[in-house]
């Protein structure tokens, strides 16, 4: 269940995936989505001769930030004939402004269980950062200058492509697994029409235009022309994803989306 590791990492950051560029502030639709996953690619030393799987993401607006959350439950038959169940959790907040987020997940695999907590600070646009792990240990890293939170980079992900970029790299963290942040290259392609039935299908959410988006993941000073790990993604221009693929090592889930509701936006005091 190795190959499976990484789609905690991957599903937090579909549900958070906001930072400042020329184009004015995306402007998210806090929602829940629900996702059926199967697998779509076994290669050869894969492992699995199956898997299947669901996900669950939200995006909630606070009065003082973002929370977000992320499920995914992938069910494995490996090829030696045994069965495997790993169960991912994680849920975390940022600030309005990108400067402060908070974060904790878990992993279970088995009888084996991984929990992480701990938040994180960016001193400015250009400036460094640091995270301070509570869990599993207690242990401080630095972050490179630039770093952004997931949702700051969603929010520059959506700006980016609406003025026509082709391309978006940058220094994300954000935390699951205990894992340190990773440089995030995405390539964007041409902004697509909503799709047809959408509406018909899920719901007013996913009735909007969008970009089909590969992003890789690299630690920040890898040379490696291959990611750890990337996804493909219909990304929305309200900040949902209706449709993901992930491919870790010789292994691909594809996860299509099921239903999308709104949630509520707080009430505030001015």
């Amino acid at each position: 269940m190795r190959l499976f590791a990484r789609s905690l990492r991957l599903a937090a950051a579909l549900a958070l995936l906001a930072g400042a560029g020329q184009a004015a502030a995306a402007e998210l639709a806090p929602h829940r989505a629900f996702y059926k996953g199967t697998l779509e690619v076994k290669r050869a030393g894969a492992g699995a001769m199956a898997a299947s799987g669901s996900m669950a993401t939200s995006l909630e607006r606070a009065c003082d930030g973002w929370i977000t959350s992320a499920q995914s439950i992938v069910d494995a038959t490996l090829e030696n004939g045994q069965t495997a169940r790993q169960d991912l959790r994680f849920a975390g907040w940022e600030s309005l402004d990108g400067a402060a987020y908070r974060f904790t997940s878990r992993q279970r695999v088995g009888d084996a269980e991984l929990g992480v907590k701990g938040s994180a600070r960016a001193d400015g646009p250009a400036g460094p950062g640091e995270v301070e792990y509570t869990q599993p240990g207690k242990k401080t890293i630095a972050l490179p200058p630039a770093t952004v939170f997931p949702t700051r980079y969603l929010m520059a992900l959506i700006e980016k492509a609406e003025a026509g970029a082709r391309q978006e790299v940058g220094i994300m963290f954000e935390g699951a697994g205990g894992a340190g942040p990773q440089r995030a290259a995405a390539f964007i392609g041409a902004r697509q029409p909503a799709a047809a039935d959408a509406a018909a299908r899920l719901g007013p959410l996913a009735a909007r235009p969008g970009w089909r988006m590969q992003i890789g993941f690299y630690e920040p000073d890898s040379r490696s022309p291959s990611p750890d790990y990337e996804i493909e993604i219909l990304q929305l221009d309200n900040g949902v994803v209706t449709e993901m693929l992930m491919t870790m090592g010789p292994v691909s889930l594809r996860f299509a989306m099921q239903k999308v509701e709104a949630v509520p936006a707080p009430r505030c005091q001015p």
